[in-house]
């Protein structure tokens, strides 16, 4: 995916691997800002990457006074100050990104990569974990215990944080790579290639409910303690819930919103569902 959305209260920022911009967009004055014309002369020398071995990433810390992203040109980690929307500091990764998350209390940044390596950024990367296939998705507990991972084959981890080399679970039921994952409460819902969600207890690492989509899953977001999932080159959005029927847990597909053009990319913010179109950005309110 080279198109990533990420939105907090005020502002929804877009960011490109193709054309290498991340585009800052203020709600409040409609004012654009770019943020990769501002990373300095020895960015500007570095030759450009193959787009189609990266994936866009980027993310908003709890208190939205960060922001992280991956430019297209080297290994690079960028930070951001958002008040004024000043440079922090380039951090040079391992391995390309693929996946950026803030802890929601500390504000540390974890990163995913293409060789399954987990790290978290504080004075220095630190790797937490590893998986055998590259890392597709990342959520971490409300609590900073826990942190769930998903890779390219067909595993759901779930470990303990920052010891994340302390698994507390493997999660198997996908048959094709795990595309998303969101935490739902006490559970974790994940998403496949195999056109699958699967509806997991979060403490005991069972199988609650599997439901097919007919259709690959290409992320999974939470909003309001429910599911927004988007599918591969797909004009449908499907808000998802859980639900307990005679005293088991499943998972239900409640709506359907439908798009002129194919979705590239979904991002929340409370009850605010953001949908990035081929040509247009939508809000629903949840």
């Amino acid at each position: 995916m080279t198109f990533c959305m990420t939105v907090n209260e005020t502002t929804v920022v877009l960011s490109s691997i193709d054309v290498d911009k991340c585009l800052v967009y203020s709600l409040d004055s409609g004012n654009v800002k770019n943020l990769t014309d501002n990373l300095g002369e020895a960015y500007k020398n570095i030759p450009i990457n193959n787009h189609d071995l990266q994936k866009a990433c980027a993310a908003f810390s709890a208190d939205g006074t960060l922001f992280a992203y991956n430019p297209n040109k080297g290994k690079l980690l960028s930070v951001w100050n958002t008040t004024n929307w000043t440079l922090v500091e380039n951090k040079t990764l391992a391995k390309h990104a693929t996946n950026i998350v803030f802890t929601p209390k500390t504000n540390v940044i974890v990163v995913g990569d293409k060789k399954g390596d987990v790290y978290a950024f504080e004075e220095l990367p630190i790797r937490i974990l590893g998986h055998s296939s590259m890392i597709l998705d990342i959520c971490i507990s409300d609590n900073e215990k826990y942190i769930v991972t998903c890779d390219n084959d067909e595993k759901v981890r779930v470990s303990h944080y920052p010891n994340g080399k302390n698994i507390v679970y493997y999660m198997m039921g996908h048959e094709a790579y795990v595309s998303g994952i969101c935490l739902l409460n006490n559970f974790v819902l994940s998403g496949s290639g195999d056109n699958t969600l699967c509806l997991w207890d979060f403490n005991k690492g069972d199988l609650l409910d599997k439901l097919s989509l007919h259709t690959p899953i290409q992320s999974v977001i939470e909003i309001e303690n429910m599911a927004a999932i988007q599918l591969y080159n797909s004009r449908d959005v499907h808000i998802i819930k859980t639900e307990k029927k005679e005293n088991k847990w499943t998972i239900k597909n409640i709506k359907t919103i439908q798009f002129e053009n194919n979705v590239l990319d979904l991002a929340a913010y409370g009850n605010q569902l953001w949908i990035l179109t081929v040509n247009s950005v939508y809000k629903v309110h949840h």
